[in-house]
């Protein structure tokens, strides 16, 4: 659903860029027949606001991701996102990815492999994705961070980003975990 917030017989208003240096003044006020209670000295609620062209709301709520990997090893997971806004995300638009962290919080892989949805993702309505993933080369604690693409570009660092709207995971890469997943002899 699209709002135009217009001023009466107005063009709508400018669309905000994430870098703008500046923002619209929203004012709540009482208004009862023509008078406002804030001419009557009460103190209305202003807020600083900025009006986006889009906002794709996505959450990424859970995945299937073992806590041990082995170093390179390809594995599909299987995530679940939700799509927070009243529009569904296109699925020629839409991937899902991630990005690889070490331990001590530097960026590893920031382009992980991005998989393109299948079908869209109904507004308000979890779904369940399945998405390439493979861990890095070397062995070490790291964190997984499942994000959302739209148009190929990462929306948790795009104007509208949320917490929570990344799911970071804990993950070993390690080769032990290839010889506990060995068939006993």
């Amino acid at each position: 659903m699209e709002m135009v917030i217009a001023p009466a017989g107005k063009k709508p208003l400018d669309v905000s860029k994430s870098d703008d240096p500046w923002s619209y003044q929203l004012r709540f006020d009482i208004v009862s027949g023509s008078t406002r209670i804030s001419d009557a000295g009460a103190i209305a609620y202003n807020r600083a606001v900025n009006v986006f062209g889009a906002d794709y709301g996505p959450k990424v709520v859970d995945c299937d991701v073992p806590a041990t990997l082995t170093p390179g090893q390809d594995f599909e997971a299987k995530v679940v996102v939700r799509n927070n806004v009243v529009v569904a995300w296109d699925a020629k638009r839409t991937k899902i990815g991630y990005h690889w962290y070490s331990s001590d919080g530097t960026e590893l892989d920031w382009q992980g492999i991005a998989t393109p949805i299948k079908a869209k993702v109904q507004p308000a309505w979890p779904a369940v994705l399945r998405a390439k993933l493979q861990a890095p080369a070397q062995q070490g604690k790291y964190t997984l961070v499942w994000d959302v693409m739209m148009d190929d570009k990462w929306l948790s660092v795009g104007p509208l980003s949320r917490g929570g709207d990344i799911l970071p995971v804990q993950v070993e890469v390690t080769t032990a975990a290839a010889a506990a997943a060995a068939p006993k002899q």
